[in-house]
């Protein structure tokens, strides 16, 4: 939503940006898994690159102040959910003051969108991901529904305001990049936090709000169905 149109498929997120964190989330992530699995020279190769990926990106979007340089809703999103930032704080305001800017609304697309609610409840920001996960003017998951999506579409237009569908191209209407803001409604508002692998043990924390009215959820995980 932040691209060129509201019909863009690219959003104004640097390319290089996005890639290089997912490069140093992925590569992280290996380093983790090879030292679970007890590889240890694995385990050293990649938290070394890891490092290395980190510091570049800092280094290139990052002002010494902390500042991040691309002043867009997803950027802010994926560093802090990765952990990627000179000061913590500082990035946080930002985001708080892109997300003033844009009048609370979502402005992130693929990217950023699924990661979003989860970021605000994460960084002590719960009433604000509420606000807008409960928006319903477009762009939001609601304007979708009161349109009668009972799946989540490709696309925050795939289906236009006089129920006819969206020109666009790639316009499923069952997709599951923006339908992924269900794992922040079960892991924050419902209070589903996994403790142990397989959720063999979980810590139920419900992020409660009036807006909300009530919540009903259920999951069913490998070591059982909670709920």
């Amino acid at each position: 939503m932040d691209g060129p149109s509201e019909q863009s498929f690219k959003g104004a997120t640097e390319d290089a940006f996005i890639s290089s964190v997912y490069f140093f989330a992925s590569t992280e992530k290996l380093a983790q898994a090879a030292g679970i699995l007890g590889c240890e020279e694995d385990h050293q190769k990649y938290l070394s690159l890891s490092e290395k990926i980190r510091a570049a990106v800092l280094h290139e979007y990052f002002a010494p102040s902390g500042r991040l340089c691309i002043n867009t809703q997803a950027a802010y999103v994926i560093a802090l959910k990765f952990g990627v930032y000179r000061n913590k704080e500082a990035l946080i305001n930002g985001l708080k003051l892109r997300l003033k800017a844009d009048g609370c609304r979502i402005r992130c697309g693929f990217v950023g969108a699924p990661l979003l609610c989860e970021v605000l409840a994460e960084n002590g920001m719960a009433d604000l991901a509420l606000h807008i996960f409960l928006q319903e003017k477009f762009p939001s998951w609601l304007h979708c529904v009161n349109l009668g999506a009972t799946t989540i579409w490709e696309r925050w237009n795939s289906v236009l305001d006089d129920g006819s569908i969206s020109g666009t191209g790639m316009n499923s209407l069952n997709h599951y990049a923006y339908g992924s803001v269900v794992n922040y409604a079960v892991r924050y508002l419902a209070g589903f936090q996994p403790l142990e692998p397989g959720c063999r043990k979980i810590c139920i924390a419900p992020q409660f709000d009036g807006r909300l009215g009530y919540m009903y959820c259920s999951y069913c995980s490998a070591s059982g169905k909670y709920r």
